[in-house]
């Protein structure tokens, strides 16, 4: 009897990484959609969207937001150094992405034409915003920022 119940708790457990794994590869897909299709819209290759950090380089080029991206990119790239530094380094470093993110977001959207609500969504839920902004009527207005 005891065997039965772990097999049925091991079995659930991969059913459910196996439906938590297809959820986000199909959330990665719609959020690659998105992408490549604003970026389109903004003039520059779709493909661009696709390959990590040089969307964000790009992102922060279309909105005007060049020294926050510099900013979130170091952090991307160098931040965990900070993690280093005990129980302080770990918070700065959640704490910088974030604001950093926030800012290069908001610039996204306005550039878009788009504001708060959709920098809220291209925080938080970034698959669905950027199909409305790539496959939705949004059309790219120019870089909201000139730094």
């Amino acid at each position: 009897m005891y065997m039965e119940d772990v097999l049925a708790v091991v079995g659930g457990m991969i059913i459910g990484l196996v439906i938590g794994v297809l959820i986000g590869l199909v959330l990665w897909i719609l959020e690659m959609i998105g992408k490549y299709k604003a970026f389109t819209k903004a003039g520059q290759q779709g493909y661009t969207g696709l390959i990590p950090m040089v969307d964000e380089y790009v992102m922060g080029q279309l909105s005007g937001a060049k020294k926050d991206t510099m900013v979130l990119l170091l952090m991307k790239t160098f931040g965990a150094f900070l993690t280093l530094i005990p129980f302080v380094g770990g918070i700065a470093y959640v704490v910088i992405v974030i604001i950093f993110m926030c800012k290069q977001r908001y610039a996204v959207a306005q550039s878009y034409g788009y504001n708060v609500g959709m920098t809220v969504l291209l925080v938080l839920l970034s698959p669905i915003a950027w199909m409305i902004i790539g496959c939705g009527n949004a059309q790219y207005v120019g870089p909201s920022r000139q730094e």
